[in-house]
Order: C-alpha cells, then sequence, then structure tokens
C-alpha cells in the first residue's frame, strides 16, 4: 500500500465548522473529473490533457506529508507556507520525480484548468454543506470566493484559448 493511500483518512476544512467530511482523496477525485469535463468543452491536444490529467491526480499527493491545512492558515501564517512549500517539493523530488514537471512547471493553461476544476469542487462542496442546512458566514465566505476564483480562472482560460487562435 503507497503512503498515498492515507489521503483517504485526511479531512478538508477541518477547522471549519461543517456538516459534512470531504478526505484529501475525495477532492483529489472531484478535481479531476472536473478537469475531465472542462477538458471535453475545450477540445485540447492530447499530451495538454495529459499533462492536465497528472496535475489533477497530484496536486494534493503532498498532503499524505503534510496533512490538509487550511487556506486561511497558511493565509495567515506566510512562514508557515514557507515550509510547506519545502516539505512538497521534497515530496514530489522522492515520490513523484518523473511528474514533477507537470506539478511544478504545469504551463499557464494546465495551471488554470486545475484551479478552475479546484474551484469547481470547493463550489460543489458548499452546495452540498447548504442544501444539508449549513447557513454558517464561513460556507457562505467560501461559496463566494470559489464563485469569484472560478469566474478569474475561467476568464484567463478563455483568454489564452481566444490568444491562440
Amino acid at each position: 500500500i503507497t503512503s498515498e493511500y492515507v489521503l483517504c483518512k485526511i479531512i478538508r476544512y477541518n477547522n471549519r465548522c461543517r456538516l459534512q467530511n470531504e478526505s484529501v482523496a475525495e477532492h483529489t477525485c472531484f478535481v479531476s473529473l472536473f478537469c475531465l469535463k472542462i477538458l471535453a468543452k475545450l477540445h485540447l491536444d492530447h499530451e495538454t490533457e495529459r499533462k492536465v490529467l497528472i496535475l489533477a491526480a497530484l496536486h494534493d499527493a503532498a498532503e499524505s506529508r503534510t496533512s490538509d491545512i487550511p487556506h486561511d492558515v497558511k493565509t495567515n501564517y506566510p512562514e508557515m507556507q514557507r515550509i510547506l512549500d519545502k516539505v512538497e517539493e521534497d515530496y514530489y523530488e522522492e515520490v513523484w520525480k518523473d511528474y514533477k514537471e507537470e506539478v511544478y512547471k504545469p504551463g499557464d493553461l494546465c495551471y488554470n484548468i486545475l484551479k478552475l476544476a479546484d474551484s469547481y469542487s470547493v463550489y460543489q462542496y458548499c452546495l452540498n454543506e447548504k442544501a444539508l442546512g449549513n447557513v454558517s458566514d464561513v460556507i457562505n465566505e467560501i461559496t463566494q470566493n470559489s464563485m469569484i476564483r472560478i469566474q478569474h480562472y475561467t476568464d484567463a482560460i478563455n483568454q489564452m484559448i481566444k490568444k491562440e487562435n
């Protein structure tokens, strides 16, 4: 069994009031599926699709070592982000060296597709929380932020596609 199996036990939003748990592994699966949906609409070449899907599969794999450090914690403690960056870089060098370039140098289009899919995953999680009755200010804030990011990454992708044509 690989060390990444622990990702199915690591809970996201672990410092937030929530009604459902979502593991890092579940999130990775959803991000990968959203990437596939986005790729199907964009009709990109197979090499770009390959790079996006590798990035989607591995984008949070280092959390098997670091656990899921919530976004607000990383934002409030930038020194922690620097430490996490080092741990993650060491992890990808050690465990996923053959794919390190896809993770660290994905190219703007691949990166934006991943970030759009990641934002859709967060938005879907929030919709599910709200459907279960979570009306907390925190879930509303996360929802709003994800909607802003969805628009941002959609615009960025559209500009890149337009520039290529």
